[in-house]
């Protein structure tokens, strides 16, 4: 579990104690050991280990998607999408669903061109995008740029974004998993919702 986007759990106090070296080692052996010590504990005070009963693992962070990330990014799916909003500076998330993964380091997204997603992306094209997937909650962050402002083939005024993906994170806290996935259904008529996902999809996929 990613530990540096996700911080050790309040109320969570791992022991940080020195790591004692065998009574018989040498001065030199000794030396190590403290230096390994200190190395891994500055390591835990900044993040960058996720500490978990009496094991140290590393940050898993990764700087595109990963082979099961992109396979379950290949249809319609729930995300929460972050963007910076443009008057206030304050974090903005939505919740949308057409979304595509073209390759490991892009993620095409359709969105209601009048959205404020619109407004705040061209203001900042900081985004996090979060995905509940494989039993686990990940943090996708990157850039975001208007592709299209109105999307061919498609019979709403839909904007299509990319996503130029900089860092994946595994976000879920410790101790734990998903075990049941978010589902939705459409609420209006759903010959004509399958008929209009299928249409957006088709259009990300030819993109």
């Amino acid at each position: 579990m990613n530990a540096k986007g996700s911080p050790i759990q309040w109320g969570f106090k791992p022991r940080l104690n020195e790591v004692k070296p065998p009574a018989d080692a040498s001065d030199f052996l000794k030396v190590i050991y403290r230096a390994s010590s200190i190395k891994i504990r500055a390591q835990i005070r900044r993040g960058e280990f996720d500490y978990k009963g009496d094991s140290l693992m590393a940050n898993q962070v990764e700087p595109e998607l990963t082979k099961p990330l992109f396979d379950f990014l290949q249809k319609e799916r729930f995300v929460l999408l972050a963007t910076i909003d443009h008057e206030t500076g304050g974090t903005n998330v939505s919740a949308i669903s057409w979304l595509l993964a073209k390759n490991e380091k892009t993620i095409l997204f359709a969105v209601d061109n009048r959205s404020r997603i619109v407004t705040n992306i061209e203001h900042n094209p900081k985004i996090v995008i979060n995905v509940i997937a494989n039993e686990s909650t990940y943090s996708i962050s990157g850039n975001a740029r208007i592709r299209q402002r109105k999307m061919e083939d498609v019979p709403l005024k839909l904007a299509q974004i990319q996503m130029d993906v900089e860092e994946v994170r595994d976000v879920m806290f410790y101790g734990s998993k998903i075990s049941v996935a978010p589902e939705y259904e459409k609420t209006y008529d759903l010959k004509a919702a399958k008929r209009l996902d299928t249409q957006v999809m088709e259009a990300l996929k030819k993109a």
